[in-house]
């Protein structure tokens, strides 16, 4: 539908097979050249065929399979893949900064071949040589497309690629192909539905801000439906999965059956029941694509769009996130979803109080996956968790920061647990919470200058005798802690230097009273403990290990500035600030001083040991 402008891009192309031609070597030279500027060279040129107006029929042309550098069919190079990943991505481009070039009546065209190619490399019989990356794109172009152009059909649309019938199928690898084929055809859909909400916020998108703001009134319009049809894709299919390991199990115990003693077993039954675990391997694989895109889909509009927080307190999809987080493939998009629906609901907002009473117990309820991927190793199972943990953390502030029992400690608790997790990269990543919440308590609306808080204005300790009683009071505390925790410290405990409602007798200003001056001053002694373990493990970690280099390595790289280490250091350094910001500068102080007597004592303990050995054998 589009014609090619015998123009030339770079140099004298005189027709459209020497555009494809100088195309190919400029994507074989970009991806697999060897020198740099030979790289960057072609980058500029594919960049520059990109913004020309050739870029349309060019990229129409690879997409539709009528060029020899991608067949209709197949694909069977890596450089076909790279050349129509190109085209996708080519015809995104056009249509989010070019598409005044199309006059108006070829835009609705432009949109049927944008449908047709990604039907083809979707769901067609070259979707499975594809990149996934093409069907991605694909989307995105029609959704830019759909903004641009006002498109209000695109969920009729939606609704008729999903209106597929039930898969069927007498075997188990006839039910497996219509299953595969079922789910290809959805995810195209769900794809787009996911690109929607996205393009219209897209600032690169080249489009009128009425038109934009009107699209974007017609989508939030309609979120509730599209989620309800995105949750009900999952529901279908799970109901033919599940039909269809019932049916492997049901032949492969048939053969395993024919092939026992005494059984009548032959080489076709084996072979069937071969290929039957085969296909329904693969569709399952095909489906767990499926649910990963409908997990996606969802997070795209919780993202971009105004979905009703009540519609998903019993809503199946996002539900299901949460049990989807221990799920290897599933994992990482579940965890996108909760901490999207953890921004987007403000805890405050009483329209939001049963989205934060539906989330806030199941993510509680996680530590115990964090445990075990921590005892396992799994760092990247430990790092979704914790980016859940911490943006509950950051979200919840005022109800953590408050002097109302809401059981706070508990999440704070969350939070020392991933800042002592033994990857940095886990670990760093509760820092800021603890920051904000050092911050946070400062702001309670109670004397914070009286005896709730022991600190002066500047955040300096309260009288010594004051000072001394609170350290007596949190020292206890924290042995009974660390005995009921199976911890063996040495060294004498940290001093918190925060004071108890009864040294207020020694301070000149007088304390308002009543209910929340308690309740600020239990919140503030009970936050002690925290971030004295905070502190000592910043100080933990701040210790240089074998895999960080040597320390003539550090010595040479004088201000540390590629050096993971030492900007790891230096957010340690922060947090450090931040603890003594809440706690006083002596209890930090003295944490420091008690490792640094901790590790000077194992190494006299580890040279002692050495020398009596070398002396041993010198003797022997």
């Amino acid at each position: 539908c589009f014609c090619w402008r015998r123009r030339p891009v770079r140099g004298r192309m005189s027709d459209a097979e020497s555009l494809v031609e100088a195309l190919r070597y400029h994507l074989q030279a970009m991806y697999h050249g060897t020198e740099a500027s030979e790289r960057r060279r072609s980058d500029r040129w594919l960049q520059k065929l990109q913004r020309d107006s050739a870029g349309w029929g060019l990229a129409d042309a690879i997409l539709g399979g009528r060029t020899v550098l991608v067949p209709a069919d197949e694909l069977r190079t890596q450089a076909s893949c790279e050349a129509l990943l190109f085209a996708a991505m080519t015809l995104h481009v056009k249509v989010c900064g070019d598409l005044h070039e199309l006059p108006e009546t070829q835009r609705v065209n432009l949109r049927e071949a944008a449908l047709e190619h990604l039907s083809r490399w979707g769901c067609g019989p070259g979707a499975a040589s594809a990149p996934p990356a093409v069907v991605k794109k694909l989307a995105l172009a029609v959704a830019a497309l759909a903004v641009q152009t006002s498109w209000d059909g695109v969920f009729a649309y939606v609704e008729r690629q999903l209106a597929l019938p039930r898969p069927e199928g007498a075997t188990a690898v006839d039910l497996a192909a219509s299953v595969d084929a079922v789910c290809r055809t959805k995810r195209v859909a769900v794809e787009l539905l996911t690109a929607l909400p996205e393009q219209c916020a897209a600032r690169r998108l080249s489009v009128n801000r009425a038109r934009r703001e009107g699209y974007a009134a017609f989508l939030r319009s309609a979120s509730s439906s599209a989620v309800a049809v995105v949750t009900s894709v999952v529901g279908a299919t799970q109901e033919a999965t599940h039909l269809l390991v019932e049916r492997r199990d049901a032949e492969l115990s048939g053969a395993a059956a024919a092939g026992s003693p005494g059984g009548d077993s032959t080489p076709t039954q084996s072979q069937s029941a071969a290929a039957a675990r085969h296909a329904t391997d693969f569709a399952l694989d095909c489906a767990t694509r499926l649910n990963s895109s409908a997990l996606g889909c969802l997070q795209s509009w919780l993202c971009w769009s105004d979905v009703d927080p009540g519609m998903l307190t019993n809503n199946p999809l996002f539900l299901g996130a949460f049990d989807a987080l221990g799920h290897a493939d599933l994992g990482d998009v579940a965890a996108d979803v909760v901490v999207e629906a953890l921004r987007r609901y403000d805890c405050t907002n009483p329209d939001h109080q049963a989205i934060v009473a539906t989330v806030a117990p199941r993510v509680m309820g996680l530590r115990p996956l964090f445990e075990a991927a921590t005892a396992r190793g799994d760092e990247d199972d430990a790092m979704g968790l914790c980016r859940i943990f911490c943006e509950m953390g950051e979200a919840y502030m005022p109800l953590i920061a408050s002097p109302l029992d809401a059981n706070q400690l508990a999440i704070v608790d969350l939070e020392l647990l991933c800042a002592r997790h033994p990857a940095r990269r886990v670990a760093t990543l509760p820092l800021r919470f603890f920051y904000k919440l050092s911050r946070a308590v400062r702001q309670m609306p109670d004397d914070l200058d009286g005896s709730a808080s022991g600190l002066s204005s500047q955040g300096a300790p309260q009288s010594q005798s004051a000072a001394n009683a609170a350290n007596n009071t949190a020292a206890n505390h924290h042995h009974q802690q660390s005995t009921q925790n199976g911890q063996n410290h040495t060294g004498p405990p940290a001093s918190p230097h925060r004071t108890t409602s009864s040294s207020s007798s020694e301070h000149t200003n007088t304390p308002r009273g009543g209910a929340n001056d308690d309740g600020t001053a239990r919140l503030l002694q009970a936050l002690v403990e925290p971030f004295l373990g905070l502190t000592r493990a910043c100080v933990i970690q701040a210790k240089r290990t074998d895999d960080d280099g040597t320390l003539d390595e550090f010595a040479r790289d004088e201000y540390g500035l590629g050096d993971d280490f030492s900007r790891h250091r230096g957010d340690l350094a922060d947090a450090l600030g931040d603890c003594a910001f809440f706690l006083g500068p002596d209890a930090v102080l003295e944490i420091i001083g008690d490792e640094l007597q901790r590790a000077c004592s194992s190494v006299t303990t580890t040279t002692t040991t050495t020398t009596g050995v070398s002396s041993s054998s010198g003797s022997t």
